[in-house]
């Protein structure tokens, strides 16, 4: 039996390890939306950081905590339970001084309240390769999360453990019952023959998983606040740029081609969506489904990229540009327009350090060939699923720490249990990070109305304890004198924030209005996808992406597209197609 589960888990961190590196440098959540894949981008080299002890501490189980019967979900133990589990850890994320992924104020603060001792082994910025490595070795923490594939083949060794009987109360709060109910589709993915696997980290909401384009702020206001109804008006406003700012070239374009495809909704092509992250499926006219590759309206997304790249107004050298390394451009001053996610206002922030408190960028939505409103491709999305190791003596601590998450940072402050002052910690400065599997993602929508209001107004009605974390963390900046030696750590985060949702060209203010004005375009594979999908899928994007850049560049004329979608279709596109008819057909 020992052999035979062996000779599974190294055919699943085989299969595991091959997926990923055909993916990595693509895709990442992003700051903001999650989606079916990983949103927030990984680094190149295996970065990762191990506890003082590698090795997890004995669990001491007492007969107090064998007998300790639950009565309601924020009950503490009667003595400490270990628990082991692994993050995610990435250069970028800033904590308080003092802080770290190992030992933070959440882990401070379930310890106290819940006897809950919670050991983090390691942290990775290459989070989803090392967790295959553990899968593969059969050394897993207790709790953990993974990615849709990982789920999927931790489910078929039989590795996790059934925890339907947890997902209710008194295991899990009224909080988090409310916010799993309201995603019936996702919680059907975390489902097996009528038995439920994980409690799944849901989604931001729709409105954060569209593109934009961003425009550098001083320098669109300098040259006239031009209309950006068009991909016309877009180019024209690129080759203002190009000359009044003598630049070598102005729009972002890194080697995963991010903004590229954010941008093909500019020529109504729908080749991925989820913000880009992933192949979007759609109706093929004849009342079945295609791959969005096939439109014909992709290739004059590539014709005009290629235009582009030609004019000079592309990076030359953007294959080798890594995702990480694509902000350093925007810093320095040297490019003005990007498309990309809703987060990417945040990042930009750094250029006012060297250009002043005006040079932030702004959003817009992506301007069309034909002047049309833009249609928004959107997969369907989950963040990660959270999972127990299967025989973990203390299963029910998921869904507690989890619904101690929602209360801390969606009801504390408004049922009073803490005040605003107390909470803004536990959410700003990557701390939400640090929680590893014990979080949900809450839904953005209604939040980003009430704080932008509250920003314009400066009249605060809040309705959850969310909304009242992001104004609390925009206020800096709103009350910022423009003075550039007042403008501190505080002052940056508020208007990373602030280009997020907190005025009227912040991105997710832009995305309210896709939602409200019906700029949906839904796949038709909404829901999970067949394993051959999951199996082929991210082999057989690396031939599209291989041949977008070569064409791009201009080393393939634009006509070789057709043979590379002949060859897509050979290496599996047309069995993913198949499957996702016989799933999908008809529904």
């Amino acid at each position: 039996m020992f052999r035979k589960k062996s000779v599974l888990l190294t055919a699943i961190a085989l299969t595991l390890l091959m997926l990923v590196s055909t993916v990595s440098g693509c895709g990442g959540s992003g700051g903001g939306a999650g989606s079916a894949t990983t949103t927030a981008p990984a680094t190149t080299a295996a970065t990762t950081t191990t506890a003082a002890t590698t090795k997890a501490p004995e669990t001491t189980t007492t007969t107090a905590a064998e007998k300790f019967e639950r009565k309601a979900w924020n009950d503490p133990y009667p003595e400490i339970v270990t628990v082991t589990i692994a993050n995610e850890d990435q250069a970028g994320w800033l904590y308080y001084e003092g802080e770290s992924v190992f030992d933070n104020l959440w882990t401070r603060r379930w310890a106290k309240e819940y006897n809950v001792n919670v050991v983090t082994l390691w942290a990775a910025a290459d989070y989803e390769l090392k967790m295959n490595l553990a899968i593969g070795a059969g050394d897993l923490p207790d709790i953990f999360y993974v990615n849709p594939v990982q789920f999927t083949q931790l489910m078929d060794a039989n590795l996790i453990e059934d925890i339907t009987d947890l997902v209710k109360e008194p295991y899990a709060s009224p909080g988090l019952l409310r916010m799993l109910g309201n995603e019936e589709s996702i919680m059907e993915t975390t489902r097996r023959n009528g038995k439920c696997y994980s409690i799944p980290q849901l989604h931001y909401g729709l409105i954060t998983q569209t593109p934009f384009l961003w425009v550098r702020n001083d320098w669109y206001n300098e040259v006239g606040k031009p209309d950006l109804n068009t991909v016309a008006d877009l180019e024209a406003l690129m080759e203002t740029f190009m000359n009044n700012y003598n630049l070598d070239f102005t729009m972002i374009l890194n080697d995963s081609m991010h903004s590229f495809w954010n941008s093909t909704p500019s020529w109504h092509s729908f080749a991925r969506g989820g913000g880009g992250n992933d192949r979007f499926w759609m109706d093929d006219g004849k009342g079945g489904i295609m791959s969005a590759y096939d439109q014909p309206e992709f290739m004059d997304a590539l014709a005009a990229w290629k235009k582009w790249y030609a004019n000079g107004w592309i990076r030359p050298d953007f294959a080798t540009i890594k995702f990480e390394n694509m902000g350093d451009d925007i810093i320095a001053g040297k490019a003005g327009v990007e498309y990309g996610a809703n987060w990417r206002g945040r990042t930009h922030v750094k250029s006012i350090y060297n250009f002043g408190p005006e040079s932030y960028w702004i959003a817009f939505a992506p301007p069309t060939v034909d002047g049309k409103p833009v249609k928004i491709p959107l997969s369907f999305s989950n963040w990660r699923y959270s999972v127990v190791r299967k025989g973990y003596e203390h299963p029910d601590i998921l869904p507690v720490l989890i619904s101690d998450y929602v209360h801390v940072l969606d009801e504390a402050s408004i049922v009073g249990t803490m005040t605003a002052e107390e909470t803004k910690p536990f959410g700003t400065n990557a701390m939400q990070h640090v929680t590893g599997p014990f979080q949900v993602i809450f839904g953005h929508y209604f939040d980003v109305k009430e704080v932008i209001e509250a920003c314009e107004t400066r009249v605060e009605k809040l309705s959850s304890g969310n909304a009242r974390i992001f104004y609390d963390e925009i206020q800096p900046w709103l009350d910022f004198d423009g003075n550039m030696e007042h403008f501190d750590h505080d002052v940056e985060m508020g208007v990373g924030r602030w280009a997020q949702m907190g005025h009227r060209h912040s991105s997710l203010a832009v995305a309210i209005g896709y939602e409200d004005n019906g700029h949906y375009l839904f796949s038709k594979a909404w829901g999970p996808h067949p394993q051959v999908v999951l199996d082929k899928g991210k082999i057989t994007d690396s031939i599209i992406d291989v041949a977008v850049t070569r064409i791009i560049m201009g080393t393939d004329p634009l006509d070789s597209w057709k043979k590379v979608l002949e060859e897509w279709h050979q290496a599996g596109g047309d069995e993913m197609i198949k499957a996702i008819n016989d799933y999908y057909g008809g529904k």
